[in-house]
C-alpha cells in the first residue's frame, strides 16, 4: 500500500488573509421605504440593494443596503403587486411594514355645507379619497355621531374642493358645517388590525406603519388616527416634508407621526448636504418611494445609498431606527 504525504512545507505556509469588508459607520441612520407592495419592489429594488450590499460587505444575508416595503394586504397577489411568496422572501431579508388592508385614509373629511336629517346626499371636502362600499365611516359633530357607508363619492372632490357623496341609509340627525366624516372605530380596526392579521397568516409580523396618503397624520389631520396607530404599531410615518423643512427625525419626533422626504430630483450636492445634516444631528432620515422600476429611480437609489456609505450613515430598517431614537430619549 502506497501512502502519499502532502508536502509539509507547502502545507504549512499560511495563505494571505484578507479582512472581510463591511461599511464603516459614524453617526445617523437612513431608512429607505417603498409603499404599496408593487412587484417592482421584488424585481428591481431588491436586486439593486443586494448588488450594492455585496459590493460593500462580505457578510450574508447581504442587506447592509436595504429597504422596507409597506404593504396593502388586500392587493397582494394581484397584477402588478408582489405575490405572497415574494413577500415572504423579502421578510427574511428586511422588515415588512403595514400600509393598511385597503389603503383607506385615516383623516377627517369636513362637511362644509352641513347635512339634513333624512338626506342621503351631501357635500364633503376631499370626497375622492373616501373608500366606497367596503368600510364604515361616522359623521360626527360634537356629541352627535352615526355610522354611514359611502356608496358613491365625487372624484372631483380633492383637497379642499368638496364633492357630493351618497350614503347607504338616510341620516338620522341634521349637521352643520362643523361636522366631519372619519372612519368608525370598527372601520379603523378592520383596516389596521386586518392588515396585521393578513400578514400574520403569511408568517410575517409587522410593527411599523405608513399612513395612506399621509392623511390622519398630516392633511385633514385626525387625532383619533394617531391614537389608532399608536395602539397597533410602534411607529407611523405620517408627514411628508421637503429637504429644506427640517426632514431629520430625532428623539423629539413623535414616533406615531414620523417625517419623510420623497424626491428623485435631488442633485448629488443635495444628497450630500442632507447626509451631512443626518450626521450632525445623529438622527434618522426616512426617504420613500413607490417601487418605481424606472432607470432614473435606480440611478437615484444607487446615488443615495453610495453617498450614505461614503458619509458613514447606516442604512437600517424602520424598526431599528425607532429603537435608535428611543435610546436617545
Amino acid at each position: 500500500m502506497n501512502i502519499q504525504f502532502i508536502d509539509a512545507i507547502s502545507f504549512c505556509v499560511p495563505k494571505a488573509f484578507s479582512v472581510p469588508k463591511k461599511p464603516t459607520y459614524t453617526s445617523g441612520i437612513l431608512v429607505i421605504e417603498s409603499d404599496d407592495g408593487r412587484v417592482s419592489d421584488y424585481t428591481h429594488w431588491y436586486p439593486l440593494m443586494q448588488k450594492l450590499s455585496m459590493e460593500y460587505s462580505d457578510f450574508y444575508p447581504y442587506n447592509v443596503a436595504r429597504f422596507c416595503p409597506a404593504i396593502n394586504t388586500s392587493v397582494i397577489g394581484e397584477e402588478g403587486r408582489m405575490s405572497v411568496s415574494q413577500l415572504q422572501e423579502l421578510s427574511r431579508w428586511t422588515e415588512i411594514m403595514a400600509h393598511g388592508r385597503q389603503h383607506i385614509r385615516l383623516g377627517r373629511y369636513p362637511v362644509p355645507e352641513g347635512a339634513n336629517a333624512g338626506s342621503k346626499k351631501f357635500m364633503v371636502r376631499n370626497s375622492a379619497r373616501l373608500t366606497t362600499n367596503t368600510t364604515t365611516y361616522e359623521i360626527i359633530e360634537g356629541s352627535k355621531r352615526e355610522q354611514i357607508r359611502v356608496l358613491t363619492a365625487d372624484e372631483d372632490g380633492i383637497g379642499w374642493v368638496a364633492g357630493e357623496i351618497e350614503v347607504e341609509t338616510p341620516l338620522n340627525n341634521s349637521y352643520t358645517s362643523s361636522a366631519y366624516i372619519q372612519l368608525s372605530q370598527e372601520g379603523a380596526d378592520e383596516e389596521l388590525g386586518g392588515c396585521l392579521s393578513d400578514l400574520k397568516d403569511w408568517g410575517i409580523s409587522a410593527e411599523s406603519f405608513v399612513y395612506p396618503g399621509h392623511e390622519g397624520a398630516m392633511d385633514f389631520g385626525n387625532p383619533d388616527a394617531l391614537s389608532w396607530v399608536e395602539n397597533y404599531f410602534s411607529s407611523g410615518r405620517g408627514r411628508l416634508v421637503s429637504s429644506s423643512n427640517d426632514p431629520i427625525n430625532t428623539s423629539d419626533t413623535p414616533l406615531n407621526n414620523l417625517k419623510a422626504i420623497y424626491s428623485t430630483s435631488y442633485t448629488q450636492q443635495d444628497i450630500e448636504h442632507i447626509m451631512d445634516e443626518v450626521q450632525a444631528k445623529n438622527g434618522v432620515l426616512i426617504w420613500y418611494g413607490h417601487g418605481e422600476p424606472s432607470s432614473d429611480m435606480m440611478v437615484f437609489l444607487e446615488r443615495l445609498i453610495r453617498t450614505a456609505f461614503a458619509k458613514g450613515v447606516r442604512i437600517a430598517t424602520r424598526r431599528e431606527a425607532v429603537r435608535f431614537l428611543k435610546l436617545q430619549q
